[in-house]
């Protein structure tokens, strides 16, 4: 029994060790950027190790609002949307491993009204009761936003 408290206090020791580490090796950062039409926005910005990892634009009450992109740690665009005031609004594509498009998510103030997949290479709606469980289950939660602080 000893035994086994031991291997568990080593296994636990061990997971939270490798989230510390995983944890170290994020950052987020504010970027001030000037658009075309001469509008200046904040984008934050979200690192693993030196890999760009996201960007989405920003409100002044720091809520996501513009566009988001996502990529993974080989740069590969995982997914695309658009917030407003905190919310996911609008289309929002979500892409395979070899940037193909895979699934294509429709919201309205952080609420879903339509999900489509890919299917034999065509874009198809799917009705809601047919829905993967965690879309039909998701809840629309407070607005989301930075916790950096910028100006």
């Amino acid at each position: 029994l000893a035994l086994l408290a031991l291997y568990l206090v080593v296994l636990l020791a061990g997971i939270g060790g490798s989230a510390a580490v995983y944890a170290s090796r994020q950052r987020r950062e504010i970027d001030k950027r000037t658009m075309d039409d001469g509008k200046t926005v904040f984008v934050e910005v979200r690192y693993f190790d030196n890999t760009k990892l996201s960007e989405t634009q920003l409100n002044e009450q720091g809520l996501y609002n513009g566009t988001e992109i996502t990529w993974n740690t080989k740069g590969i665009k995982v997914k695309e949307g658009s917030w407003v005031d905190g919310y996911p609004d609008g289309e929002w594509k979500f892409y395979d491993t070899g940037e193909a498009l895979h699934s294509v998510q429709v919201y309205e103030m952080g609420q879903l009204t339509k999900y489509s997949t890919v299917q034999n290479g065509e874009l198809v709606e799917i009705p809601p009761e047919q829905w993967p469980f965690l879309l039909k289950h998701q809840l629309p939660k407070k607005p989301q936003g930075t916790h950096l602080k910028y100006r």
